[in-house]
């Protein structure tokens, strides 16, 4: 669980999200830092915003052909297999080889 929460705090740190908002969005929490109700549904509010944005983006992206077909089901699978990885106990090396996939695969859809 250890190494797919340092998976997933990668990924975090590289998306439009903060930690909190996905903890919100989830309802899985890292800590138990005190939030107050404001404070929780301005994030929640946020959070959904950014989604929204983002979905809006790849369909902007997809229709202009920035982002090939494959990508799109590519990162689809990629979600899957995340949720899979959450399910098992995975070591650090292999942790590591996830994460470089998935830059590999991000790359390659950005033409890196």
């Amino acid at each position: 669980m250890d190494n797919f929460n340092m998976i997933m705090r990668q990924i975090i740190k590289k998306s439009l999200f903060t930690n909190r908002q996905i903890e919100i969005i989830t309802g899985v929490r890292d800590d138990f830092t005190p939030i107050s109700r404001g404070a929780y549904y301005r994030q929640k509010a946020q959070a959904t915003q950014k989604a929204e944005a983002v979905l809006y983006s790849m369909v902007l992206l997809y229709g202009l052909g920035v982002i090939p077909r494959e990508s799109v089901g590519a990162a689809a699978q990629i979600g899957d297999q995340l949720s899979v990885i959450f399910d098992s106990d995975i070591d650090e090396q292999a942790a590591a080889q996830v994460l470089a996939v998935i830059e590999e695969a991000i790359n390659r859809v950005l033409g890196k």
